[in-house]
C-alpha cells in the first residue's frame, strides 16, 4: 500500500496509471479488514472459564517458558507480592495475556534488556485516568511488566490496544496480541495501563479486582474477552489502513 501511495505523485494519468494504483491500495485494505474480521470471528469463539486464582502462583509457574520465550539476551526478573490476595479470572487467558505482554517485548528489546514482572496489593483511593489504566477506586492484585528496552512514542502508546493487521512503528511490528490481552484484562473484570519513558521503558499494569472465596460466583460479562470494545467493521478497516 505505501509502495502505490509513494507513486501516486509521480504518475501522470495518461495511461489509467493513477486510478490503477488506488484500485489496487483500495483491495489491499479490503484484504486486511476482511483477515482482521475474521481473527476477530475466531477470538469471539473462545468463552472465559473464570476461577479463583493466586496471581503469584500464575506467574512464578510461566517462569521456565517465559525464559525460553526471551532467549538469553533478555534477563527476566520476577517479583512477587507476597502477601497478595487473590482474583477472578480465566487462568488460561490469563497465562495467554502474560505470553503475549512478554513477546511483544521481547520483539521490541532488539538490542536486548530486562524484562520486570512484578505483582502487588494494591488500594486505590481515586479514580486513575489513563495512562494509568482508568482505574476506579478499589482494592486490586496488580501485575506490572517492565520493558527495559521498549521505547514508544505518545501516538503509539495512544493506540496501542486498538485491533489491526498490522502496526509498523519505530520497526516495531504487532498485530491482534495487544488487542487481545486488552480484551482479557477487560473480561476479567480489570483495567490495563500502559507508560513509555525514554529512560525508564515501558510499563504496562494490569489491574485486576481482589476477590475472597464468598466471591466465587461472581457473574461475568458475556461478551467475548477479544471483542470487547469491538470497533465497526469501518473501524477497523481504518485502522489497518493507517497501519500499513
Amino acid at each position: 500500500i505505501s509502495g502505490h501511495a509513494a507513486l501516486l505523485p509521480t504518475r501522470r494519468d495518461t495511461g489509467g496509471g493513477i486510478p490503477t494504483a488506488v484500485e489496487e491500495m483500495k483491495q489491499a485494505v479490503d484484504r486486511a479488514g476482511k483477515l482482521t474480521r475474521q481473527l476477530l470471528a475466531f477470538s469471539s469463539s473462545q468463552r472465559v472459564k473464570p476461577a479463583l486464582l493466586d496471581l503469584n502462583a500464575v506467574v512464578t509457574n510461566l517462569r521456565g517458558v517465559l525464559q525460553w520465550l526471551l532467549g538469553k539476551d533478555v534477563e527476566l526478573t520476577i517479583v512477587p507480592d507476597p502477601a497478595l490476595g487473590w482474583v477472578m479470572a480465566d487462568p488460561g487467558q490469563l497465562e495467554q495475556a502474560i505470553i503475549m505482554l512478554a513477546a511483544n517485548s521481547r520483539e521490541a528489546m532488539t538490542q536486548g534488556g530486562t524484562l520486570a514482572i512484578e505483582t502487588a496489593d494494591v488500594r486505590v483511593t481515586a479514580f486513575s485516568p489513563p495512562p494509568h489504566g482508568g482505574v476506579r477506586p478499589g482494592k486490586y492484585a496488580v501485575l506490572t511488566v517492565g520493558a527495559s528496552g521498549w521505547m514508544m512514542d505518545e501516538d503509539t502508546r495512544s493506540h496501542l490496544f486498538e485491533p489491526s493487521l498490522m502496526r509498523k512503528k519505530q520497526g516495531r511490528v504487532t498485530g491482534l496480541e495487544l488487542a487481545m490481552v486488552y480484551g482479557i484484562v477487560k473480561q476479567s473484570g480489570g483495567q490495563i495501563g500502559v507508560e513509555s519513558q525514554h529512560e525508564g521503558g515501558t510499563t504496562f499494569r494490569i489491574y485486576l479486582p481482589l476477590v475472597g472465596p464468598g466471591d466465587s460466583g461472581r457473574r461475568f460479562p458475556e461478551t467475548p474477552a477479544a471483542v470487547e470494545d469491538r470497533r465497526s467493521d469501518a473501524g477497523v478497516t481504518s485502522s489497518v489502513a493507517r497501519a500499513v
